[in-house]
C-alpha cells in the first residue's frame, strides 16, 4: 500500500505509520466515523479508509486543499477522484476549531496530524476531544519528533490527563520508524 500512495502522492507518511494507524482503524466499525485533522496530501487518509472495514464514514479538516508540488505527482484531490475515495471521504476546508464547533456527530477516532506547535495541537485536542466517544481512540502524527512541540501539548492533554488511557506510542510496539502515538478516551 505505501509503495503504491507514494508513487501516486507526495507527503511524509511512513510504512511504520501506516501499520499504526491501520491496528486503530481496524476496531472501527461499520457507522462509526473517523476525523482527521489535517490532512495535506492525503496519504494518512487514503491508508486509513483501504484499512477500515466498509461502512466506516471518514471526514478530514483543512485549512487548504493542497496543490502538486512535484512533477509526476498527483493532488489529494485527483488521487481520491481516481481511487474512488472522494466518495468515501467528505474533505471541509476550514479551521479545524471553527469546524468542531459545528460539528455534532460522535466520533469513534479522531486524527490530529495538524500544525505541528504546542499551541495548535493543545487547541485540536480541547475542541475535539468533546465529540469523541467513551472508548473512543485519539491519534497523533510526528508525537515522537522533537523538532516539534506537539508532544509536549500531547504529553500534557492526553498521555498525563485522566480523560485518556492506555498511551501508546508507536515504537511501544516494535515500530521503530513510526513517530505516531495514541490513547482511549476514558
Amino acid at each position: 500500500m505505501s509503495d503504491y500512495i507514494d508513487s501516486k502522492i507526495d507527503g511524509s507518511f511512513l510504512p511504520a505509520d501506516i501499520d499504526f494507524l491501520g491496528r486503530y482503524v481496524r476496531k472501527l466499525k461499520a457507522g462509526d466515523i473517523y476525523m482527521e485533522i489535517g490532512t495535506e496530501y492525503g496519504k494518512s487518509m487514503a491508508s486509513a479508509i483501504w484499512q477500515a472495514e466498509e461502512g466506516v464514514k471518514f471526514y478530514t479538516c483543512d485549512l487548504v486543499d493542497k496543490p502538486v508540488e512535484k512533477e509526476g505527482m498527483m493532488s489529494r484531490r485527483e488521487f481520491f477522484e481516481s481511487e474512488g475515495l472522494d466518495k468515501i471521504c467528505t474533505f471541509i476546508k476550514g479551521d479545524s476549531v471553527e469546524i468542531s464547533k459545528g460539528w455534532q456527530d460522535e466520533l469513534a477516532m479522531v486524527f490530529i496530524d495538524s500544525e505541528h506547535t504546542y499551541a495548535a495541537i493543545k487547541k485540536d485536542i480541547k475542541v475535539w476531544y468533546p465529540h469523541l466517544k467513551t472508548g473512543g481512540y485519539m491519534l497523533f502524527h510526528d508525537y515522537g519528533d522533537t523538532q516539534f512541540t506537539l508532544y509536549l501539548a500531547v504529553d500534557e492533554y492526553v498521555r498525563d490527563s485522566d480523560k485518556f488511557g492506555d498511551f501508546v506510542k508507536a515504537q511501544d510496539m516494535g515500530l521503530i520508524n513510526s513517530s505516531m502515538a495514541g490513547a482511549v478516551k476514558a
